[in-house]
């Protein structure tokens, strides 16, 4: 039988996720995010507009109090749209890729490319028309992307792809 060993270690002398510099995203992608944003605050406007066209008083209350409140809902979602983009980064490592999101609810997401099973870069119209494309890894026991990393251009999304794809190639171990 093998021996077991499992050292304990110190939690102050672990490497810390703060000390990783991020690569911010492409600034296009912010212009992405608020025209989604706008498309679906132009729709609340309409509604919203339309609501005086309702015949039954009560309907017509609710509905333009209603859309009132998702017009302001909406507008706020510009402002987390801004603040989340200046948070938003990725960064490559040796052994990991890294990604952070969240403006308010932060996370940071490591995938180790020893756990990686397939990368893909994707591209939506919007995203085709500014030159972004986004980066989707895949690792083991999962058909979801466990990593997507939006606001890439199309050229460093393949490049990351490629980068990710040869450390699968090459099995580097530790």
């Amino acid at each position: 039988m093998l021996p077991f060993d499992n050292i304990q270690l110190d939690p102050e002398v672990l490497p810390s996720v703060d000390d990783i510099e991020y690569v911010g995203l492409e600034r296009p992608y912010l212009t992405i995010a608020l025209l989604q944003n706008f498309f679906l605050f132009g729709a609340c406007v309409i509604f919203w507009l339309l609501s005086d066209q309702w015949k039954d008083a009560d309907l017509r209350y609710l509905l333009y109090w209603g859309g009132l409140a998702l017009l302001v809902l909406v507008a706020l979602r510009f402002i987390t749209i801004y603040l989340n983009f200046k948070w938003k980064g990725y960064a490559l490592r040796e052994r990991d890729l890294a990604y952070k999101k969240g403006w308010l609810f932060r996370s940071i997401i490591l995938v180790p490319f020893k756990r990686v099973q397939h990368a893909e870069v994707s591209q939506g119209p919007l995203a085709r028309m500014f030159g972004l494309a986004r980066l989707k890894v895949y690792t083991a026991g999962g058909n979801q992307s466990d990593l997507s990393i939006p606001g890439l251009t199309l050229e460093r999304a393949e490049q990351l792809k490629r980068f990710v794809l040869k450390k699968l190639d090459h099995g580097e171990e530790e």
